[in-house]
């Protein structure tokens, strides 16, 4: 009796750890790592299929009705410009569907909770679109909060980003014809820094691909810590 008692009790340790650190869904797909986070969220999933296409969407569900507003408009309409481009697209030869996929994971920092959507367009070609949009909302203040917001609060927002950004990217991109695309790239624009979130640790600024390198050398994340910049 002893036995199964403390079996039981662990089992029960287990489920709770492996639910904080990851959440999957009944076909196995993480939804999100749990690192840093209180979770805001359940889970709503999307799973469409059409006579051209395949969507698979995890959407959060966040506390705050202002959050899920603003979660649900910002998949709507990545959702709804996947399905305009692929009506007027020819499926590919060997009659593969056009598919979209769309993931996020959360992260919280004081009273900061935010949000990055991933989402992977594959509409027949050598390899998927893969562009990222990130939410921000600051819950104290009632606020979405932007690339203006930080630069409203710190003028040097932008040469911040730039200087940390390009000199954490240099070494990684090699210095050929790619270079330009990364001084263009992280340039103390605000076009640059729109995706970024706040996590525990500091502000991370997404560089999707083609932002600031070629696709084959993906994607990059840039942390900027907290130290530096004031928020």
């Amino acid at each position: 009796m002893q036995k199964n008692y403390i079996l039981a009790l662990f089992l029960f340790f287990v489920l709770i750890i492996s639910t904080y650190f990851v959440t999957t869904t009944t076909d196995g797909y993480i939804v999100k790592v749990n690192e840093n986070i209180e979770s805001s969220t359940s889970i709503k999933k999307i799973n469409k299929e059409e006579e051209k296409y395949i969507i698979k969407a995890y959407i959060p569900e966040a506390k705050t009705k202002e959050v899920n507003i603003k979660l649900e408009n910002t998949y709507t309409d990545i959702i709804s410009k996947f399905e305009e481009t692929v009506q007027d697209l020819k499926l590919p030869e060997d009659n593969r569907k056009f598919s979209l996929n769309i993931n996020f994971t959360e992260y919280t920092y004081n009273d900061y909770i935010s949000f990055l959507i991933t989402y992977s367009c594959d509409y027949g070609g050598a390899h998927p679109d893969i562009d990222v949009v990130t939410v921000n909302y600051n819950k104290k203040d009632k606020e979405f909060v932007d690339i203006n917001k930080l630069i409203e609060k710190n003028k040097e927002t932008l040469n911040i980003f730039s200087n940390i950004s390009y000199d954490s990217l240099k070494d990684k991109i090699e210095e050929n014809e790619d270079s330009n695309m990364l001084k263009q790239g992280t340039s103390p624009t605000k076009d640059n820094f729109t995706k970024f979130v706040f996590s525990k640790d500091g502000i991370i600024l997404f560089f999707p691909n083609y932002s600031i390198a070629p696709y084959y050398l993906g994607n990059f994340e840039v942390k900027i810590p907290y130290s530096n910049i004031s928020i």
